[in-house]
């Protein structure tokens, strides 16, 4: 009950933890997660380039270069009339910034709505003015056209019907369990595996069949020797 008032949930002080449920259903499963909104913060400020960079990498499976130097943030002393959007859009409107940031910058600005906390909200104070927030964002899938979404559980819906979430979530738990590269056992595994994935109504368990059927298989190495 000690963390309940962060997020204005109504528990004595002494609750032990419990199943909640908060923000009227605004939320969408782990990317909406406080604990996942805070770590993918600064202290004091969100960071829609490391939620951002997240989603791009480790939920929708893109390969994203590294920056060549490090580089802080503007700084909001330097810029106290901007919101984080728009102190992030001016700093990466770089064409030679954009190769990713295209990318990055709309899945991160689409989680605004929650603070460095995790907290939901509706305004972002910038120099004493309560500025309505702006969480539109989208993303370009590597087949088909640009999706369109507004906010954290507009975007969970998107990434829980999109084929490179799926693919992505399919060659992440064949590595959990195998240790080895999917590739290793042919091209189209992979395609082969999220197809099955999809018509057996996302199974977890169903899906780690199939990849247990995949590992009885030689590898396209091995079956050359």
């Amino acid at each position: 009950g000690s963390i309940a008032p962060l997020f204005d949930i109504p528990l004595e002080k002494e609750a032990v933890f419990r199943p909640v449920r908060i923000d009227n259903g605004q939320r969408a499963g782990i990317v909406t997660h406080p604990y996942m909104m805070s770590m993918l913060s600064y202290a004091d400020s969100t960071s829609p380039i490391h939620r951002g960079v997240f989603l791009a990498r480790n939920i929708l499976g893109n390969v994203l270069k590294p920056p060549i130097n490090a580089i802080a943030p503007l700084s909001t002393d330097s810029h106290p009339d901007l919101t984080t959007r728009e102190r992030v859009a001016l700093q990466t409107k770089a064409s030679v910034c954009q190769t990713c940031h295209a990318m990055i910058n709309p899945l991160g600005f689409s989680l605004e709505e929650y603070d460095a906390l995790g907290r939901l909200r509706a305004t972002e104070n910038r120099d004493g003015r309560d500025i309505p927030i702006n969480a539109e964002g989208n993303y370009q899938p590597r087949t088909g056209k640009e999706a369109n979404f507004y906010g954290g559980r507009e975007l969970g819906h998107f990434l829980a019907l999109n084929r490179d979430a799926t693919e992505t979530f399919v060659q992440s738990l064949f590595h959990a369990l195998v240790k080895q590269p999917l590739k290793a056992w042919g091209s189209d595994v992979l395609e082969q595996l999220t197809d099955r994935f999809v018509s057996k109504n996302y199974s977890i368990r169903k899906l780690i069949v199939e990849i247990a059927l995949v590992m009885t298989k030689p590898t396209k190495s091995s079956s050359k020797d």
